[in-house]
């Protein structure tokens, strides 16, 4: 009983303090967003609980009763140890163990996730550390555990995706392709160093996969064979072992034995969301991993 009156004096409280800072239960309302007959009704509830009236309803401006007084004033005090208590607890929790779970695809883990989480590290040295990789839907599900913090994905859709980066998408091929030619210019028509080679491509149902055939029918690239694979790691490496070439986002660390040129134009691009779940308390660790996150994709404000 005494748990779900605070439940109800804490949403309706607000209601109160609204009113007296308006003058009018009309503007509370609309401060708050919500109807007139809503903040109505919630103070009428409060008030049968606490067997007296808070208000004045026949005057204009609304005036509070004596008993209205004495509330309000404890109210105020109320708000400003609420305050307090805020603060304190934070300071508690910033004192405890901080622990943090991410998901992602490979290629993110290792392009993005990794470097962010050495320095995460440093500044958290006690924290409890989980790197998962997965693809969106088993990521997803994972989330939905409450397994993982969140995680990373590529798809604009998801509700409550944080937009950390813009990546631009690159073609790699084995430099001894060149020969004597030069490094591949893809802004003009002289692409003789990857005509007739094999073409390493992504399954058909990987979002990815549409870029590379556009890019492929736009610059009326020659391929002489196709080799799929699942993954965009996998597609790296076989590029490092002179297989084919590939196309896939910008990789921060790549050998010698590769040529990594940039597709030029913004239709290239695709965004990188990180997805959490917003009803979560956000710990002071995955908000910094949040902003490095930013940072490192240069979104950062």
């Amino acid at each position: 009983m005494v748990y779900n009156a605070y439940m109800l004096f804490e949403k309706y409280d607000q209601y109160v303090l609204e009113i007296v800072e308006a003058g009018s239960f009309v503007r509370a309302a609309k401060r708050l967003n919500i109807s007139q007959a809503a903040i109505s009704m919630g103070v009428k509830v409060l008030e049968n609980r606490l067997g007296y009236s808070l208000f004045h309803r026949d005057v204009n401006p609304i005036k509070l009763t004596r008993e209205g007084e004495v509330y309000y004033k404890y109210l105020l005090k109320y708000k400003e140890n609420r305050k307090d208590l805020d603060l304190e607890i934070d300071e508690l929790k910033e004192s405890q163990e901080q622990s943090l779970s991410i998901g992602s695809p490979l290629f993110y883990l290792e392009n993005y996730v990794v470097p962010i989480v050495t320095s995460i590290k440093n500044n958290y040295p006690k924290a409890k550390i989980e790197i998962l990789s997965g693809e969106n839907d088993s990521l997803k599900k994972l989330l939905s555990e409450g397994k993982i913090n969140g995680f990373i994905c590529l798809d604009e859709k998801e509700k409550n995706g944080i937009k950390v980066a813009s990546e631009q998408l690159c073609l790699y091929y084995p430099k001894k392709w060149e020969g004597k030619n030069k490094q591949v210019d893809l802004t003009k028509a002289d692409l003789n160093t990857i005509q007739d080679k094999a073409l390493i491509v992504l399954h058909e149902s990987m979002p990815l996969q549409k870029y590379i055939d556009d890019f492929v029918d736009a610059k009326k690239i020659r391929i002489q064979s196709r080799i799929t694979t699942n993954q965009i790691a996998i597609g790296i490496q076989l590029v490092q072992a002179g297989v084919g070439m590939f196309i896939a986002p910008n990789k921060k660390d790549i050998d010698d034995s590769i040529r990594c040129v940039t597709l030029p134009g913004q239709k290239y691009g695709r965004d990188i969301f990180y997805v959490r779940n917003n009803e979560r308390y956000l710990s002071r660790i995955e908000s910094d991993f949040i902003n490095e996150l930013k940072r490192s994709g240069g979104m950062a404000k």
